[in-house]
């Protein structure tokens, strides 16, 4: 049992994170100008502004000329990102006008203008609607902001609704909606407020503080400037860097190494061996980051795409069934062995141990690393693909090393079980139970 409670300790601190390293959703507040004439309501301007934690990350990936500001034509390229995800949204707007509140379908309107900008080191985001509604007593205007993918966390903010006119207008404003009420006496507020269902919204803050992965970027984007103005050094620090990076951040959460010790520790395998496929998942984790990336930006022209994120989620699903599907093979083809002692059973040929060992290696290695993820990005950006390719394999050979120490240990285990044939037992039936708990817990963080 000793290599269960191992297991287990190893587990809190080993699961498969990397999927979740760095994806929230942005607090925006929204703010709503209604202009009119005395008899129409002309346009709605809308003002996004951003937080300043998603302003900073930014910052970090497009201040491609690291003056710590977002220039015109970097603006341009967050802006542009922005509309592909929103444009075919509707903008992420309902408006409805009349006597009565139409919340499932939105009044049809026209986006006249749009402007991405800089206003006291937050970035918003101003965007101007078309309507012409004629200004009609006991009339409604209702607007609601939401993103129902949940990549953005829009806010209406109550103190920034505007709707001037002689007329009177009562103004309600909810979470992700505002209601103006049009007319000639006072409305009673609560009856107003009862037309606006309160929304549910779930609220996910990014710590602020600076983490090494922050630290990091920061130093990656400062050489990679040096390296595209031929500085040998630079990519010299940042190959350094790149693996120190792999070490530090395959020692935290995640990255298969409970995965791999259970594995190891099923089978008889050397040290070599065990190098060897740790060297293959570091390398088909850092694969895995090149084509997310390729994909977002070829296909879908942005690297602010609902994709990249929904892409992490599924790839995280199928690699926790994969666990669980090998664990269930790795458990049959043990309990044969254990419980019939004829050579058919007992035997494995060197086509089945590779089989099994590459399906190890995908399987472990799926998840692509939010590190080469963001390297990546600035490879497009900065077009220093070169530099970013060998800070991956440096960053992939970093990850190897604390993945092959986890390999190193399951494999001195089961050389240590050897010695009695009660204790290999229990690792060779007890390694599976643990990979498909690891499994199960990898496919529950995602759907919980």
């Amino acid at each position: 049992m000793l290599k269960l409670f191992i297991a287990f300790i190893l587990t809190q601190s080993m699961l498969f994170a990397c999927a979740l390293c760095n994806m929230y959703s942005p607090e925006t507040k929204v703010s709503v100008e209604v202009v009119s004439t005395d008899n129409t309501i002309e346009n709605l301007k809308f003002n996004w502004e951003f937080s300043d934690p998603f302003t900073q990350q930014l910052i970090e990936i497009y201040d491609s000329n690291l003056n710590g500001m977002l220039e015109a034509k970097e603006l341009k390229l967050i802006e542009q990102a922005l509309i592909d995800y929103i444009q075919p949204k509707s903008f992420l707007t309902h408006i409805s006008y009349g006597n009565i509140i139409n919340k499932e379908k939105s009044d049809p309107f026209k986006v006249v203008s749009h402007h991405l900008y800089m206003k006291e080191n937050l970035l918003q985001f101003a965007y101007s609607l078309k309507v012409n509604y004629p200004i009609l007593n006991d009339y409604v205007l209702f607007i609601k902001v939401n993103d129902d993918e949940e990549y953005f966390l829009l806010i209406m903010d109550p103190h920034t609704q505007r709707f001037e006119h002689t007329s009177s207008i009562n103004q309600i404003v909810s979470k992700q909606a505002v209601l103006f009420s049009i007319s000639q006496r006072t409305a009673v507020q609560n009856q107003t407020a009862a037309t606006i269902s309160d929304e549910k919204v779930k609220q996910k803050q990014a710590a602020s503080s600076q983490t090494y992965l922050d630290y990091f970027t920061n130093i990656v984007k400062a050489n990679l400037q040096k390296v595209k103005q031929g500085d040998l050094w630079a990519l010299i620090t940042l190959m350094f860097i790149s693996f120190i990076y792999g070490v530090v951040h395959a020692i935290g959460p995640g990255h298969g190494k409970a995965l791999t010790f259970a594995y190891f520790s099923a089978y008889k395998r050397s040290y070599f061996k065990a190098f060897v496929i740790s060297l293959c998942t570091a390398f088909v984790h850092i694969v895995g980051a090149i084509i997310l990336v390729m994909v977002s930006y070829f296909i879908l022209n942005t690297f602010l795409n609902r994709f990249v994120s929904d892409a992490l989620f599924w790839l995280t699903n199928i690699s926790a069934v994969m666990i669980m599907v090998l664990a269930l093979y790795i458990f049959v083809l043990k309990y044969k062995k254990n419980s019939c002692s004829c050579c058919s059973c007992a035997s494995h040929t060197h086509g089945e141990n590779k089989k099994r060992d590459l399906y190890f290696v995908l399987t472990a290695g799926l998840i692509p690393c939010a590190g080469t993820v963001i390297l990546f990005i600035y490879a497009f950006i900065l077009k220093t693909y070169l530099a970013v390719i060998l800070a991956a394999v440096f960053i992939s050979l970093g990850m190897a090393v604390v993945i092959f120490a986890s390999s190193f240990l399951g494999v001195s285990l089961h050389k240590l079980s050897n010695q009695s044939h009660k204790i290999t037992r229990i690792l060779e039936m007890g390694s599976p139970v643990v990979m498909f708990i690891l499994g199960m817990l990898l496919l529950l963080s995602t759907l919980l």
